[in-house]
């Protein structure tokens, strides 16, 4: 089942079909947690590119609608369009904290270490330190850009 599901994300990826591409990473950890042990490692190198490629291009794309759309919405003077522009923003805005969210979730639940954890070994301290820094990356839209104007 896994290696279905890597091949997808793979295939997805090269289709630039980043959408699909999160979801099947998602299943992916949802499903190879389930039956993980504790002390083993969840996700190889190769899945956690993926798993990181796919989150970085949605939510990529969702950053560069919000700074397109937020230019226009500053220059424009006719209200009307002003008005087009803030709905655009508010949508973006919620499907862009929406991604975060479920990325962070995703993290918190399955992939990084419970409290009181000790890591043993070099492998399990890089993969903590990957899955930290992809959580620092998403928490930063949360709070910084989506609330900038």
């Amino acid at each position: 089942m896994a290696d279905r599901l890597v091949y997808k994300a793979r295939l997805a990826e090269q289709l630039e079909m980043y959408k699909e591409m999160k979801d099947t990473m998602k299943q992916l950890v949802e499903t190879k947690c389930k039956d993980a042990k504790p002390e083993g490692e969840l996700l190889g190198e190769d899945e956690r590119n993926l798993l990181s490629v796919a989150y970085k291009n949605v939510v990529g794309q969702r950053r560069t609608a919000w700074r397109i759309v937020c230019s226009l919405e500053t220059k424009t003077e006719d209200d009307w369009k002003q008005q087009i522009c803030r709905e655009f923003r508010e949508q973006v805005e919620t499907e862009l904290s929406e991604l975060c969210n479920e990325i962070i979730g995703l993290l918190d639940t399955y992939l990084l270490p419970g409290e009181g954890v000790s890591l043993s070994g070099e492998s399990h301290q890089e993969t903590a330190v990957f899955f930290y820094k992809m959580k620092g990356d998403y928490l930063s839209p949360l709070s910084s850009e989506c609330h900038a104007e």
